[in-house]
């Protein structure tokens, strides 16, 4: 069952100095499957799937062949038990449920300054679980719970002065506040354990906050030639706390253990100009040629079982130049754009 709902309300000054725009959606998915999607196993040298026939196994719903006939294996009641908070009653599941809304609020105080002011909420919950092991069989079993929340505030102010030079000054804030849950469980075969056994099941929470200042001059020397300039200064505060649950990584302790982390806390500061010459020889078409240097803020890796110490990642840093052109021909019949481009990738994450 999948639904999507998205609305607008618009209000306009009758004096036309003031306007909002408010824009919301809600997106809804339940399913009875996993996130991962029906396995159809297609190549089987042994005749059937190699996990049934070393488990003895033959007589699965899995033909060996490319037809309707998919398996998405419920878990069984025993593993299930092992960890009912993301498992459930074993059978394939996966919710989600995500809103976001934005205001923008415009207010021109002059014929020449506009000030206009974005305001964004997002709200993001997710559930799932799913048997690992391709096929029929158990192995491994995982499961996961994501919530997601984030907040951010946009100021800007553009001049439409009449003389050569305008400007858009601004500056941006966001928090947010993620949650990461997810467990590993094995049923013991092919691993030698006595199953079923929570490998870990690690819970993390993850703060941002973040700020960022920038600024760009228009410089217009002519009708057709026009040359832009700015940057963003950029900081970034990022926390993570990790609990890990009774598992075997925490020896099956009563109670949840808080992991030391070092750092606990990370900062990201950056600075991005770029700087962009626009000509115009018709009112159709538009050269251009840009420098640019953008950046990826770093981060905390939040993979199950990831232990504790150094979790984080460096930022990543982006500089380049790009060169086009763009416009349209034929009474604007035929639109078209072309560009090239070369960037020089730091600490690229992958």
């Amino acid at each position: 069952e999948d639904y999507f709902l998205r609305g607008t309300l618009k209000f306009e000054s009758a004096d036309g100095k003031f306007d909002a725009k408010l824009k919301a959606s809600y997106a809804h998915m339940d399913r009875d499957s996993t996130p991962a999607g029906s396995t159809q196993i297609f190549d089987c040298p042994l005749g059937a799937p190699q996990l049934q026939v070393f488990a003895g196994n033959t007589t699965g719903v899995n033909d060996c062949r490319l037809d309707r006939n998919v398996a998405d294996p419920n878990i069984s009641a025993a593993t299930a038990a092992a960890a009912p908070y993301y498992l459930r009653d074993g059978k394939p599941f996966f919710k989600h449920k995500q809103f976001l809304s934005s205001l923008q609020m415009t207010l021109r105080p002059t014929d020449t300054l506009t000030l206009t002011s974005v305001t964004g909420y997002y709200n993001f919950k997710e559930d799932w679980n799913w048997n690992v092991s391709a096929g029929e069989l158990e192995s491994l079993v995982t499961g996961s719970r994501v919530r997601d929340k984030q907040f951010t505030q946009e100021l800007r102010l553009a001049t439409s002065f009449e003389s050569p030079f305008n400007v858009v000054v601004g500056s941006y804030y966001q928090f947010s506040e993620k949650r990461f849950e997810a467990p590993l469980v094995t049923t013991g075969f092919l691993t030698g354990f006595t199953g079923p056994l929570v490998l870990t099941d690690d819970r993390f929470l993850q703060k941002t906050e973040a700020y960022s200042f920038f600024g760009q001059g228009i410089l217009t020397l002519s009708d057709q030639l026009e040359v832009t300039g700015g940057g963003r200064y950029s900081i970034e505060d990022k926390w993570l706390h990790l609990k890990r649950y009774p598992s075997l990584l925490s020896g099956f302790s009563p109670t949840p253990v808080e992991i030391a982390l070092d750092p606990r806390k990370v900062d990201f500061t950056d600075f991005s100009p770029e700087a962009t010459i626009r000509f115009r020889p018709t009112r159709d078409i538009t050269i251009y040629g840009a420098y640019r240097e953008g950046f990826t803020s770093g981060g905390f890796n939040t993979a199950p079982a990831s232990g504790g110490g150094d979790l984080t990642y460096r930022q990543a840093r982006a500089r380049g130049f790009e060169a086009g052109v763009k416009g349209s021909v034929l009474d604007r019949q035929l639109s078209f754009d072309a560009s090239i481009y070369t960037y020089k990738y730091s600490d690229l994450q992958l």
